[in-house]
């Protein structure tokens, strides 16, 4: 199992407004993690460092986990309680998932700079996968 901060989280909610109670523990790992291991309840940070979406910084899911294994959350994963940076402001990027049956898939990020999807950034990978293997009973 990879080694990360481990995080506390409280009853969560899915990006489609599911709530999926208390999380057992929570993982915080780097986009370059590659392979992750979690149990059924488990959150999932998955952290991309700075970015600032005013000139042109993005990360993005560009292939979703199996929904069935894997859901993501709400965008900052605490339930609207995070207050949005001001603009033009770096922020330090965080997308969180929950591990809601026994199962393996992966979740595909792509990065671009000044453009859509697909667009090739100026330096470092332009697209990062991490593979979940979540044990235990739904």
């Amino acid at each position: 199992m990879i080694a990360g901060a481990l995080v506390g989280c409280a009853g969560t909610t899915t990006g489609s407004g599911t709530p999926v109670g208390s999380s057992t523990r929570g993982l915080s790992v780097p986009s370059t993690v590659g392979e992750v291991h979690l149990d059924v309840g488990d959150t999932l940070a998955v952290e991309f460092g700075t970015v600032n979406y005013s000139v042109g910084d993005q990360w993005r899911v560009a292939d979703d986990p199996d929904p069935e294994v894997l859901t993501p959350l709400l965008a900052d994963g605490s339930g609207g309680e995070q207050e949005p940076a001001p603009p033009g402001s770096a922020i330090e990027l965080t997308m969180r998932f929950v591990a809601v049956a026994p199962g393996s898939t992966s979740i595909a990020f792509e990065y671009s700079y000044r453009g859509g999807a697909g667009t090739p950034p100026d330096s470092g990978p332009r697209r990062r996968t991490v593979t979940v293997t979540v044990a235990g009973q739904s």
